[in-house]
């Protein structure tokens, strides 16, 4: 079988970690080596390999005129050219005019949730709002005209299903339970004066609540205080400070060492939120639909609104006082099911439908 892969959007943050994610399941994995595949990037992030080709596209990222060229045109003849069986996209939104089935794995969830409405007319606002009704009305065209839409939760499931106005049916859930975090929770480097936050700088990842609770706890005098966000910011609150990137092993020391804050209001999973579960970190999240389904039973997760920087500041309070304490995980979290194992699976079936 023959599979063309477009991603030539994913150049940072989690797109390129979707993108680096699948190729590696498809360079090792026995079954997809069978199979011929061609990556369509838009930068040399992927080796070619026997079984793996990978083209170029470099122009896309220059502007919106290219990318539209290219979705709407150059696809279709690349595919043709490959003669593929079937197109993969891993970017939210089909190529429109390709005459073989597509697969759309869509992750971006902003235009299938209801907590927030992004305003065209705010600065800070408008390119999450462009994602909300522009790009959002693409994912959604995408989602009626694919063969097959994969999605991480059973509540973007049902979200693409009613917004999109598409069967239920061909949306498949395959969660994100592959990543095998090699460290266990370690007692003797927790502090309990420390917290993190592993995300980019955004509203609706909602630093801002964060640094607002920390004012809050600055009035009772907790000296021994210590919240570490992973952005460039230089924040005036005692005790709160940007620390800038990280690799995924220093993330997963500082799981080790600290409770994790994950105050995010608009998520399709919340990979951090997996990672910590693995480790068996203390977790401090937003009360929304994607943490309660991601967290499951968790026996040390503790919600709170993610607009009520109160409820934040009384639970981080209550761990370093030591009235939130770790407790031993009793469900089992299964680190072997690779979720893209089952994406070959849906395209397989696909193919003798």
């Amino acid at each position: 079988m023959r599979i063309l892969v477009n991603d030539v959007a994913a150049s940072q943050g989690g797109a390129k970690s979707v993108l680096e994610s699948f190729y590696a399941y498809v360079s090792e994995s026995d079954s997809c080596m069978k199979n011929e595949w061609l990556f369509l990037i838009s930068d040399r992030y992927l080796e070619e390999k026997d079984h793996i080709k990978v083209e170029i596209i470099k122009k896309v990222k220059k502007n919106w005129i290219n990318r539209l060229i290219y979705e709407l045109f150059e696809v279709k003849k690349i595919s043709k050219s490959f003669q593929a069986d079937v197109v993969l996209s891993l970017q939210n939104i089909i190529s429109f005019g390709v005459k073989v089935p597509q697969v759309v794995y869509i992750h971006q969830s902003i235009p299938f949730q209801n907590i927030k409405k992004f305003s065209f007319f705010k600065r800070e606002e408008f390119i999450y709002a462009v994602y909300q009704y522009v790009i959002g009305a693409l994912i959604k065209l995408s989602a009626r005209k694919a063969k097959r839409v994969v999605v991480q939760t059973e509540w973007m499931r049902k979200a693409v299903s009613i917004k999109a106005k598409c069967e239920k049916s061909k949306v498949v859930v395959v969660p994100s339970t592959n990543q095998n975090v090699p460290l266990k929770y370690c007692e003797d480097r927790f502090d309990s004066n420390h917290f993190f936050y592993p995300a980019f700088d955004s509203i609706y990842k909602n630093q801002l609540v964060i640094e607002q609770a920390c004012r809050e706890i600055e009035k009772y005098g907790y000296e021994e205080l210590k919240v570490e966000l992973t952005t460039e910011r230089k924040y005036e609150v005692k005790g709160l400070s940007g620390i800038g990137t990280l690799s995924y092993e220093q993330v997963l020391l500082k799981y080790q060492s600290a409770t994790l804050i994950f105050p995010s209001y608009i998520e399709t999973v919340g990979l951090p939120l997996v990672e910590a579960m693995q480790i068996g970190t203390i977790i401090l999240a937003a009360d929304c639909p994607y943490a309660h389904e991601t967290l499951g039973k968790y026996e040390n997760a503790y919600y709170f609104n993610p607009f009520e920087a109160h409820e934040l500041a009384q639970l981080m309070m209550a761990v370093m006082k030591g009235e939130i304490q770790k407790k031993e995980k009793k469900e089992h979290i299964n680190n072997h099911t690779n979720m893209w194992e089952k994406v070959l699976e849906e395209i397989e079936t696909l193919m003798i439908e």
